[in-house]
């Protein structure tokens, strides 16, 4: 290997706007296994908070996609009636500004 090679290779890993612990996570979480996609099927509407029998103000629930098909603490354990709203994460946006086709935009467009 070249001395350049090995000094350009050196300072690239260490870039604060690209760290490699970040560039690592994000690898892992954009290769994870989902399971088993289907289809996204809309549910029907439901009320708004505050409806009769609702939350009476919002409740988040917070969600990775390696970890909505998981029986133990996936969506399918969740109480939806008890939630508002349900932050997703996973999608992962490329330099150039467009989301990046891996396994978090595969949950995205899935009903997992």
């Amino acid at each position: 290997m070249l001395e350049g090679a090995v000094a350009a290779s050196a300072s690239a890993a260490s870039d604060p706007t690209h760290p490699l612990v970040t560039q690592q996570a994000a690898q892992q979480v954009a290769s994870a296994n989902v399971g088993t996609m289907k289809p996204f099927t809309a549910p029907p509407s439901m009320a708004a908070v505050g409806g009769p029998g609702g939350p009476q103000s919002e409740i988040f629930g917070f969600a990775l996609a390696s970890s909505l098909s998981d029986p133990t603490m996936g969506a399918s354990t969740w109480n939806f009636s008890l939630l508002t709203t349900v932050a997703f994460f996973g999608l992962h946006v490329k330099d150039d500004g467009n989301i990046a086709a891996d396994s978090g935009l595969t949950v995205w467009n899935s009903s997992a």
